[in-house]
């Protein structure tokens, strides 16, 4: 019994004694009303201050990324082939690719396997002579060129597609103020360190305060 009351102590003892020194880790301090003002004002100068950095970051950041902004592309005549498929053979985009591609350099296959008609696009102008006086030849495959209305037309429909889309991927749930800075700051420290693991404890909180002084 008595080994038993010793044991028991000696938990209760090891226990105290871990809960003060997590008391002490804590390192609380007791100051004034006026000290905590004090400190709390020169906390959100430190705050306003790394706003404006981040900020400045921010601006530059954009700045940086202005050369890469989607454009829309100009028209360029004589690029388009118009694809007719009248065999029994089945097409693939990669087949026309392959054909194409001897003639300059394609841009866009418009063609799905099963369909009777599509496009090819090449990026430059006068490959698609190339390709028709080549008379090419593809399992029942017709390759045509088109004129520069029909082709001006199927340029603004894709450039239409395009923007569509394009704006389709922008729609998310947008931020503003603080919000929208602080997390573009966490989100470019993620990309320039991809290496480090995010964790929950490793995140860091943004304390606000009120605009007044007036404690509640």
């Amino acid at each position: 019994k008595n080994e038993r009351k010793e044991r028991k102590i000696r938990k209760h003892r090891k226990r105290r004694e871990s809960v003060a020194q997590q008391l002490k880790d804590l390192h609380f301090r007791v100051i004034s009303k006026l000290e905590w003002l004090e400190m709390k004002q020169l906390y959100k100068s430190m705050q306003k201050e790394q706003m404006r950095i981040l900020k400045e970051e921010d601006k530059k950041a954009r700045q940086a990324k202005s050369g890469n902004v989607r454009e829309d592309k100009k028209f360029i005549t004589n690029c388009l082939v118009k694809v007719t498929c009248s065999g029994e053979q089945e097409v693939t985009g990669a087949m026309l690719k392959d054909v194409c591609s001897k003639y300059g350099n394609v841009a866009y296959v418009d063609f799905e396997n099963g369909w009777k008609e599509g496009y090819v696009r090449y990026s430059e102008s006068g490959s698609v002579d190339k390709l028709i006086d080549a008379d090419e030849i593809l399992g029942g495959v017709t390759f045509s060129s088109l004129p520069e209305e029909d082709e001006r037309a199927y340029f603004l429909k894709t450039q239409a597609a395009r923007k569509q889309h394009y704006m389709s991927r922008r729609k998310r749930k947008r931020t503003r103020g603080q919000d929208k800075i602080i997390s573009k700051a966490i989100q470019r420290s993620q990309e320039e360190k991809p290496s480090v693991p995010s964790s929950s404890s490793s995140q860091v909180t943004h304390i606000r305060f009120p605009d007044s002084d007036e404690e509640t």
